[in-house]
């Protein structure tokens, strides 16, 4: 907790009991001009800080798959394809062209919930889908495969 000078001894008291209240294993280091003692800090023999795996970082398996169409594809296919969407995929986001016109759209879906809006940009259409564990073999070929029969 940095600039303790600037604050009564009861101010800094009350922010130390609430930041307790939050993290109540953090150690709290009252500073003044960020000017902090390292040997307080937990270190390893190199002088490094021990590096904690968490929960989050050893069980999360959110990933990513970046999918580029090289045409403007068939807006029912495309709607067909968001229906069997498994619920592993959190989010997609991106830039997308349907055929028949020119717009291209900005799309998000979350939720299960597609929303596409005209962006007035000419960029890449292009998909970025975020989900747990994507199998992307299965997404790459789904996207080809409607990009193969939005050709007819």
């Amino acid at each position: 907790m940095n600039k303790v000078d600037k604050i009564s001894e009861q101010k800094q008291k009350e922010i130390e009991n609430e930041l307790q209240t939050l993290n109540p294993s953090a150690k709290i280091l009252p500073t003044m001009f960020a000017d902090i003692d390292i040997s307080l800090h937990n270190t390893n023999p190199n002088g490094r800080a021990e590096h904690v795996k968490t929960h989050a970082i050893e069980f999360l398996h959110i990933n990513t798959y970046v999918h580029t169409f090289s045409q403007p594809i068939n807006k029912e296919l495309f709607e067909e394809f968001l229906r069997t969407m498994p619920d592993s995929i959190y989010r997609i986001k991106g830039y997308i062209r349907f055929l028949g016109t020119q717009a291209t759209y900005l799309f998000q879906y979350a939720y299960g919930m597609p929303l596409h809006t005209k962006s007035g940009l000419n960029i890449k259409n292009t998909l970025v889908f975020i989900g747990d564990r994507l199998n992307r073999e299965y997404l790459q070929n789904a996207l080809k495969n409607l990009e193969l029969k939005s050709e007819y």
